[in-house]
């Protein structure tokens, strides 16, 4: 199978597609806001796409994110948030914890550069993750979960029949017990409003392996090392394109719509982020984050009323994936209950 390109993403961290490239969608209905497509790079959202090298982000987010893949629709979907460990949201003396759930929001506004299949654009990406902590003096340990991708959509060239291309990855997948977690920590000072979080740099691979997680990403799709993440015996993870309205399958070659297209997708992302900000109330933090890299690939695909995709196909598809640029990125984290899945993560933050 191959992997992701500048064609399509939405993961996951995913990602992604893409970079994070990780949509994520409903049991019924994709998870996707309805905001023009996936939230993701926000406002609309794209198949599959990199981040070019990382950019340092700067402060806020920008409001009201456009749909791409990955997040819930919208709103998000199913599970609300349980109360906030850690003492009253307004109150100046919180509660010490030496073991709290926290759910994060990143807000990526980005933009990428047209292809042979698709037009240039701008827009928002939001990714979720799950992090449990385990606090030490002022350090923390802590295992993340991946909890979703949500891109903007991705316009298609006149040459590749026109419309856009959303992919979304099934809401379920986030939760698989066979998704990666990733060790990693930090600091923070206290827990009352004030108090710094500061994170360690963290590298999330979904779909794949790297030897070195923070080395070369690879020019060609097949060089990537894929991981069945989502245990359906396909590489990568799975990604499904939205249908509705103007969205379109993606094509496998330069007929476009007139020849082979895509009902699945499977994709890798590589993202590392640092998260730096301080409670903002005894359960919420806010602050700005670093991205060091958000890289995407197709592995493989399967062709509408088909079979797989054959190794052209499929790096038709991936040479065509959205690159994004991130230009800014923040997060908004919040303090959960300890049962808390992704659901409850995208529900309680959403775009």
């Amino acid at each position: 199978m191959r992997s992701i390109s500048k064609f399509w993403i939405a993961l996951g961290p995913l990602s992604l597609l893409s970079t994070g490239v990780f949509a994520a969608c409903d049991s019924a209905d994709s998870e996707t806001a309805e905001n023009g497509g996936r939230g993701g790079s926000s406002g609309s959202s794209a198949t599959g796409g990199s981040s070019k090298g990382g950019s340092s982000t700067s402060g806020g987010a920008s409001p009201g994110g456009t749909s791409g893949a990955g997040g819930d629709s919208g709103s998000s979907s199913g599970g609300s948030a349980q109360g906030g460990s850690g003492g009253d949201g307004g109150d100046d003396t919180c509660t010490t914890l030496s073991s709290l759930t926290v759910a994060t929001h990143v807000t990526l506004n980005v933009s990428w550069p047209g292809s042979l299949a698709t037009m240039e654009g701008d827009g928002v990406i939001h990714v979720w993750d799950l992090r449990r902590i385990e606090v030490s003096g002022t350090d923390f340990t802590s295992e993340t979960q991946p909890c979703g991708t949500m891109l903007p959509p991705l316009s298609l060239s006149t040459i590749a029949g026109g419309g856009q291309s959303l992919l979304e990855v099934p809401a379920a997948t986030w939760d698989l017990p066979s998704m990666p977690k990733i060790d990693g920590g930090g600091t923070l000072s206290g827990f009352a409003p004030g108090s710094s979080f500061v994170t360690d740099a963290q590298t999330t691979l979904i779909g794949h392996t790297m030897a070195d997680p923070n080395g070369p990403w690879p020019d060609d799709a097949g060089e990537i090392a894929p991981a069945d993440h989502d245990g359906d015996s396909n590489d990568g993870i799975t990604s499904i394109p939205r249908t509705d309205g103007d969205f379109v399958r993606p094509p496998t070659s330069i007929l476009g719509q007139s020849g082979d297209v895509a009902d699945q997708v499977y994709i890798v992302t590589r993202s590392t982020f640092v998260h730096a900000g301080e409670f903002t109330s005894c359960t919420d933090i806010e602050g700005t984050t670093m991205i060091s890299f958000f890289d995407n690939h197709v592995v493989g695909c399967h062709v509408f009323e088909g079979d797989e995709c054959s190794s052209g196909q499929a790096d038709f598809i991936d040479s065509n994936r959205t690159v994004f640029e991130v230009t800014s990125a923040s997060f908004q984290s919040k303090v959960l209950d300890d049962t808390v899945t992704c659901v409850d993560v995208r529900a309680a933050l959403p775009p």
